[in-house]
């Protein structure tokens, strides 16, 4: 039953992010914004250009793992957070394998608020 159960939330997972990729290739506000977040390069082009960029843009980071947040998405977690942009984290796991699940999940709640994402942003669920 639980191996149904991740292969279901799989299967959704990725479903889902198509209905993202898809909205986002129609999105003409979407495109503008990405296309400056991956163009901006200099600070005075970031104060200039990205600083409409407010709450009207979410991004949720789905990881299988505590720590996967810091060690694939810290950059990119870091640039959605200085451009005002909402984030959200997503974990499968609270890392359980060795009885440190505890100890892993208050520093994956550690590590996201160095990144700038509140406790309240961050969903743990263990499969």
């Amino acid at each position: 039953m639980h191996d149904l159960l991740v292969i279901f939330v799989a299967i959704l997972s990725y479903f889902v992010w198509i209905q993202c990729i898809y909205y986002w290739q129609n999105s003409a506000k979407l495109r503008k914004h990405l296309l400056r977040f991956m163009l901006c390069r200099d600070k005075q082009l970031k104060s200039s250009q990205t600083s409409d960029l407010t709450g009207d843009v979410r991004a949720l980071f789905l990881t299988a793992h505590p720590d996967d947040e810091c060690m694939f998405f810290a950059p990119a977690i870091l640039r959605l957070v200085e451009l005002n942009a909402s984030v959200h984290l997503l974990c499968l796991s609270q890392g359980n394998y060795y009885n440190q699940g505890f100890q892993r999940r208050e520093e994956l709640l550690d590590s996201c608020a160095v990144l700038g994402i509140p406790a309240s942003r961050v969903t743990i669920h263990d499969c």
